[in-house]
């Protein structure tokens, strides 16, 4: 087995980030900011001592001020997918490459489920999108319009992640069928695929509720992560230990 996996098994703290909470009280102050604005705007309401300009010019500052919560956030979400999905690419590759080297040709009983387990592999390269943290990042920070952007991104990181889980897990279940199959020691799969999340239905939600709905959304995709990147907290080391054991035995699988 190449000496990358064990290295990237232990990148999973860099890329498998937990992110803080607290941050969607940077959600919560921008959307009333701006609301305030408005409604300041609107009605020309003035804050004692401040005329209407300086009003809107205090509010405004203060409003985009919180909004660089909120792009930092939406930027660390997708970097964080984008990171993830990235890495667990680059280890499935390196277990079905080490599979396939010391699987010898007439071995059709590790070469069946290998075969399915590279279709997976195919399927997730092929259905896995990456998107820009900056541009995401810049598009949240556009006054009133930011929060639409905020709602699509949150939709596109929903429904890559649905996409993510469900596939990467057959994947790894067809990896843990062909380890079985050539007699290696099993991974053990555990745990269950969290629930997919509707992105349609948050969407629809956070539009009627003119936003409010994208705040929770927003707190969902920061804490929803977490069980699946505990899911490979305990998954990558028991690969890499299968892998470790049978190190010496290319060529002799079975």
């Amino acid at each position: 087995m190449s000496d990358r996996l064990p290295t990237l098994v232990n990148l999973g703290y860099k890329t498998d980030v937990r992110i803080g909470p607290g941050w969607i009280l940077f959600a919560i102050a921008s959307y009333i900011l701006w609301i305030f604005t408005a409604v300041f705007a609107f009605n020309d309401i003035t804050l004692p001592i401040l005329n209407l300009q300086q009003t809107l010019g205090l509010l405004g500052t203060l409003a985009f001020a919180t909004s660089t919560g909120v792009s930092f956030l939406v930027s660390s979400l997708i970097s964080r997918q984008n990171k993830h999905a990235e890495r667990e690419q680059e280890i499935a590759w390196e277990i079905l490459s080490g599979v396939q080297s010391r699987t010898r040709p007439e071995q059709m009983h590790v070469l069946l489920p290998l075969s399915s387990a590279e279709q997976d592999f195919s399927i997730l390269l092929q259905r896995t999108r990456q998107h820009s943290a900056i541009l995401w990042s810049l598009l949240v920070l556009i006054p009133y319009a930011g929060w639409v952007f905020v709602i699509a991104a949150l939709f596109l990181l929903t429904r890559d992640s649905n996409i993510h889980e469900t596939m990467e897990r057959s994947l790894f279940e067809d990896l843990d069928r062909t380890v079985t199959a050539g007699g290696w020691q099993r991974a053990a799969l555990d745990g269950q695929i969290p629930p997919s999340r509707n992105g349609t239905l948050y969407a629809i939600a956070s539009v009627l509720t003119v936003g409010i709905v994208a705040i929770s959304w927003l707190y969902v995709m920061i804490i929803g992560e977490e069980a699946h990147f505990r899911f490979h907290s305990v998954l990558e080391p028991r690969l890499l230990e299968a892998f470790s054991n049978q190190g010496g035995r290319t060529g002799s699988v079975g």
